[in-house]
């Protein structure tokens, strides 16, 4: 037990080493306030970059020679408030990629609730805490640092290929382009397709669906049960596809640990990181639906899939 516990310390300690120095950028338009964030996380070797609107903040981003590992922004602000400049961060492929963290003051309850129905779920209450602030800043890079990993290892193991079976790039999406599958661990022959919408393509679903299950139990690890749901963003160049899954579970007596694991999944050619947080809200619904009836009828997902598609294609 306590070599277990020593093997926990020195990895969480090498954890915090990788995140030392990483880039943060900072937006907030209360002087007192940017000036404490930047004091809080250089005090903890993160080197901050500062900016007090949005619009100065998107400058930053486009001309800089750095790209930050991270960015905390309030939402109120002049010119180009929070929301906004998620919006853009999230739209650019270039940017996309960076965990993003709201701050939000008490008496702001409807920015809030807008924020969910963007799919945000990452803020900061102001007056922000200290701990608070640095485990929630820690989380979202060891995350982004693993995802990452994840994405390199995945390259290496499953080449580019040229079938005929891509889905097409650089054209207008259409529905006949997006597809939502839902795929369960087994206990003897491991994750399977158990079904998708469009029932009819040429696409090897299956194959896209094991290997984003597999690329989600790279990052959270394989549990007896899930603490909560988790979701991730991948590209598949091995298909040329990206695919954005949910990762849920559900009480089976049947399966060890008594509990059945199982992932919904959206593919299409282009996901951006904002259009995940949209559709991480859809299927976490879907996936509510599953404790309910654990063999979905195809009528339901053919309804998610068309809420899925009126999304993608708006």
């Amino acid at each position: 037990m306590e070599h277990s516990q020593n093997l926990n310390k020195e990895g969480k300690r090498r954890d915090i080493d990788m995140i030392h120095n990483k880039i943060i950028l900072a937006v907030e338009d209360e002087p007192d306030i940017l000036y404490y964030l930047k004091l809080i996380l250089e005090e903890y070797e993160y080197q901050v970059i500062t900016a007090e609107h949005g619009k100065k903040a998107l400058k930053i981003l486009q001309e800089g020679d750095q790209v930050p590992d991270l960015i905390i922004s309030d939402i109120k602000m002049p010119l180009i408030d929070g929301y906004e400049l998620f919006k853009i961060v999230s739209s650019n492929p270039k940017l996309n990629h960076i965990p993003f963290i709201f701050l939000s003051a008490l008496d702001e309850p409807e920015d809030i609730r807008l924020g969910k129905l963007l799919g945000v779920d990452d803020y900061l209450i102001k007056p922000v805490n200290k701990d608070d602030l640095l485990a929630t800043i820690e989380g979202k890079i060891l995350r982004n640092m693993k995802r990452k990993s994840v994405s390199k290892k995945f390259d290496k193991l499953y080449p580019i290929n040229d079938e005929e079976y891509n889905l097409k790039q650089g054209e207008n999406l259409g529905k006949d382009q997006i597809y939502l599958l839902r795929v369960d661990w087994d206990d003897i022959i491991g994750p399977h397709l158990i079904n998708n919408y469009p029932e009819k393509t040429e696409l090897p679903l299956e194959k896209m669906g094991i290997q984003l299950f597999h690329a989600i139990n790279s990052i959270y690890g394989q549990k007896k049960r899930l603490e909560r749901a988790e979701g991730i963003l991948i590209n598949l160049k091995n298909f040329k596809v990206t695919g954005y899954a949910y990762f849920d579970s559900y009480n089976d007596e049947n399966c060890r640990g008594g509990e059945r694991e199982y992932m919904f999944a959206v593919i299409a050619p282009q996901i951006s990181y904002y259009q995940s947080l949209q559709i991480k809200s859809i299927l976490k619904e879907l996936s509510s639906s599953v404790t309910q009836n654990i063999s979905l009828e195809q009528k339901k997902i053919k309804k998610y899939w068309k809420t899925v598609t009126n999304f993608l294609i708006q």
